[in-house]
């Protein structure tokens, strides 16, 4: 069966455990020297910088805190990606410098990184936290994309009434379907996930062409058990924008053990869309699964994926 198991895969952002195994296969020294190395090229640096993430080593930790203080803002930014698998406590000690910094992109990235852990920061880092969140909401421009941000920083410091009063007001002049996504999200939280799902269902009736909305709506439906509806969900959100490998790949995962050519099919249309190492793996299990010739599949993913799992996934199958 798949590696990746189908909750995990119909949550918002799919786990990338093959580009977390390639990263693990490299050199951690090597990343860090390159991170470091101020005669390489900048877009260098980063790559270097943000594959760090997943290493505990002391050469990444020293890189990562290096890079956070550089005085290029892209490597700024690439530090607090490359930590985002760190302790509560060591995200704050290297990110919370930059929630005061003076590029908006790295104060943004700084503040939201750290904002879902809010209930585990105490009262001095939260009012810290705080003040520095006031110090960029005074940056942000007064339109949907602010106001929506607002709500989900509502939502994860605990003030989901306050949250859920701010998306309806919203709904009440604007028709954006991010709205009807939001407030379904809140509702899960606060009132359970039938009023969240009558949200979104009330929303594809206003907004049927929208394929975010179909593809929220299948995946609250299949955390929720009904995944014949959630099926249904999926497959209209492929139908409405074929060219998204998010779509392609859920409803891939979703049809995997009844409908496997049709799957494959669909892995092989999010790979070729999104060049994700974790699409290209599903294909080629998903052929291996059903005995089909897997050999050019494999082959390509060689290229890109480190031996260990290579071997692992050919030993699962071995007759």
């Amino acid at each position: 069966m798949l590696r990746v198991v189908i909750i995990t895969l119909l949550t918002l952002g799919f786990s990338n455990f093959l580009l977390a195994a390639e990263v693990r296969g490299s050199r951690e020294a090597d990343l860090a020297a390159l991170s470091q190395d101020f005669s390489q090229p900048m877009a260098l640096r980063i790559d270097a910088t943000r594959a760090l993430r997943g290493f505990n080593g002391a050469n990444a930790l020293i890189a990562i805190s290096r890079a956070s203080r550089d005085h290029a803002a892209p490597m700024r930014l690439a530090s607090v990606d490359a930590a985002a698998h760190w302790s509560v406590i060591g995200k704050w000690d290297l990110m919370y410098p930059l929630t005061f910094d003076e590029d908006m992109s790295v104060q943004r990235a700084a503040i939201y990184a750290l904002l879902p852990h809010w209930n585990a920061f105490d009262k001095s880092m939260q009012l810290s936290l705080q003040q520095s969140l006031e110090s960029l909401e005074k940056k942000l421009p007064n339109d949907i994309d602010t106001e929506l941000e607002r709500a989900w920083i509502e939502q994860v410091t605990g003030r989901s009434d306050a949250a859920e009063a701010r998306l309806i007001e919203l709904s009440h002049t604007s028709d954006d379907v991010r709205i009807a996504i939001g407030l379904s999200k809140v509702q899960l939280e606060t009132q359970g996930g039938l009023v969240a799902r009558e949200t979104l269902k009330q929303a594809m009736l206003d907004s049927s062409s929208q394929a975010s909305l179909f593809y929220e709506a299948a995946k609250l439906d299949y955390a929720l058990g009904f995944h014949d509806s959630a099926l249904s969900y999926f497959e209209k959100a492929y139908i409405l924008a074929p060219n998204n490998s998010t779509y392609a790949y859920a409803l891939a995962a979703t049809i995997r053990n009844n409908e496997p050519q049709h799957a494959i099919e669909l892995f092989r249309v999010a790979y070729e869309g999104s060049q994700d190492p974790t699409h290209l793996y599903a294909q080629c299990e998903s052929m291996l699964a059903i005995n089909e010739d897997a050999s050019d599949c494999m082959a390509e993913l060689k290229q890109i994926a480190p031996d260990y799992v290579i071997q692992e996934l050919l030993s699962l199958y071995q007759r």
